[in-house]
């Protein structure tokens, strides 16, 4: 027979509803065990949460999300679900100019601006790369 206390529920989210600066700070602050795919976050109790804690308003909202399904573990997960009534945040940020999350690196573009073709016309504009020959008419 198993002991329920030895039983723990756990929340399955997908990483991006927490944003990459909290991610990259929150090992510090909370329990969290990092994994290829994502991060175990221990659910701490409302009145024990660690000191500094406030400076990760996306992890704490999480957290009381948890809390509110009795879970005492965080699955985040690059492949899990997004909860309703949590915020989702951009895995990479974007570059088009015309996001908030401009100016920025590599070659990263939010779900609205993934157009290849818009991102040539970007990248010919900036002076990256040539705007290439004018389509043949026929």
């Amino acid at each position: 027979m198993t002991d329920e206390k030895s039983v723990h529920r756990t929340l399955d989210a997908s990483t991006a509803h927490v944003p990459p600066d909290e991610r990259d700070y929150m090992m510090g602050v909370f329990s969290v065990n990092e994994y290829d795919e994502g991060f175990w976050l221990w659910v701490s109790p409302e009145d024990s949460l660690p000191e500094g804690s406030e400076e990760f308003p996306a992890v704490l909202a999480l957290l009381d999300y948890a809390r509110g399904l009795n879970c005492r573990w965080v699955n985040l997960d690059r492949d899990g679900d997004l909860l309703e009534g949590l915020p989702a945040y951009e895995e990479e940020p974007c570059e088009a100019e015309d996001c908030p999350n401009y100016p920025l690196w590599g070659e990263n573009f939010c779900e609205e601006h993934n157009d290849a073709e818009a991102h040539d016309v970007l990248l010919a504009e900036q002076g990256v790369i040539s705007p290439g020959p004018e389509p043949v008419k026929e």
